[in-house]
């Protein structure tokens, strides 16, 4: 296995520039000064956000943006393989599995609203991205499947179609993908936590931590979700929680009650994600004042731009519905 020094010291580098070009106070509080979307936009010039006003000047249209947000966040992990060898960069395509299975929801849904529901599936798919990123997933063919088995033929090929084939028609019949999207998240779980398994000792115990932090804040948001927007109590809503992460064990029961507690008060959800997020970017910043080689700077790297993509695409909408700066400033 490659030295500590060896297998960080090239990509380190490359990260200490990306970090320095992260979007800073002053630059968000321009943001969220602007007195309307376009201005807020001129406040992303030179930054890594810059081209979302030319796709919003030709196309009128902020989802068209979000997109390619999305698109970009989703590649995040991807363009670090070039500059690790094994056990990293298996771990790092692991990682981007997560963007993989969001997006393979997210078609998922479309298809599902179209064929069970008659809903607009065209007006949906136009966001959807087709760009591969570890596997191929032929967005197209999937949309235009007739039934569930020719959806799965059309992912036979990778890691989803066995379970496609099995969970996806009992899903077409009860109407909705939960538990099918749950046994997604939980393969995207399990397989980064094989792929952190195969690391160094010091990198698998920091990627373990940072995997059991992130199922927990999927699993408080899930609760959430469960329980305020579907109105499941938190019995049934805690059936849909993954099987990884510390929430899935004696802190679920609290974190039921937590997120139980939002549908009585609007602000509880809102206090519930900020929590997860705040520890996360807490340790993303512990890991960068730590040992300079390991896998935690690109893991903090990751946590801090996707904190910064929330936080422009939070702005660009209060924006876009015309909410003054100091609404702004209590979303964020």
């Amino acid at each position: 296995m490659p030295t500590r020094l060896a297998t960080y010291s090239y990509l380190n580098a490359k990260l200490k520039t990306r970090l320095s070009a992260l979007l800073s106070a002053d630059r968000i509080g321009e943001m969220a000064r602007a007195k309307s979307l376009p201005e807020a936009m001129l406040a992303l010039r030179g930054t890594r956000f810059e081209r979302l006003e030319s796709v919003f000047a030709s196309t009128g249209d902020l989802r068209a943006c979000e997109a390619a947000l999305s698109a970009d966040e989703a590649r995040l992990f991807l363009e670090l393989t070039r500059w690790v060898a094994e056990p990293v960069r298996s771990f790092f395509l692991a990682l981007t599995l997560r963007f993989e299975v969001d997006r393979l929801k997210d078609i998922l849904r479309v298809w599902l609203d179209g064929v069970a529901r008659g809903g607009d599936m065209a007006g949906h798919a136009a966001y959807l991205e087709r760009e591969p990123l570890v596997n191929v997933l032929d967005t197209d063919a999937m949309l235009v499947a007739a039934d569930a088995s020719q959806v799965a033929a059309v992912v036979s090929k990778t890691p989803y179609g066995a379970l496609l084939a099995s969970e996806l028609p009992s899903a077409v019949e009860r109407g909705n993908l939960f538990e099918l999207e749950l046994s997604l998240d939980n393969f995207y779980f399990s397989s980064a936590y094989a792929a952190a398994a195969k690391l160094s000792l010091h990198d698998r115990a920091i990627a373990r931590r940072a995997l059991d932090m992130d199922a927990d804040a999927q699993n408080a948001d899930r609760l959430n979700r469960f329980v305020v927007w579907y109105g499941m109590d938190a019995t049934e809503a805690a059936r849909y929680l993954l099987s990884f992460g510390s929430a899935s064990g004696s802190l679920s029961s609290r974190v039921a009650s937590m997120a139980g507690g939002a549908a009585e008060g609007k602000s509880g959800g809102e206090l519930l994600r900020a929590a997860f997020r705040s520890m996360a970017l807490t340790e993303a910043r512990r890991l960068l004042g730590g040992y300079p080689f390991s896998v935690g700077i690109p893991l903090a790297y990751g946590t801090l731009r996707r904190e910064e993509t929330r936080v422009v695409t939070a702005i660009l909408n209060a924006k876009y519905y015309g909410l003054s700066e100091e609404r702004i400033r209590e979303a964020l």
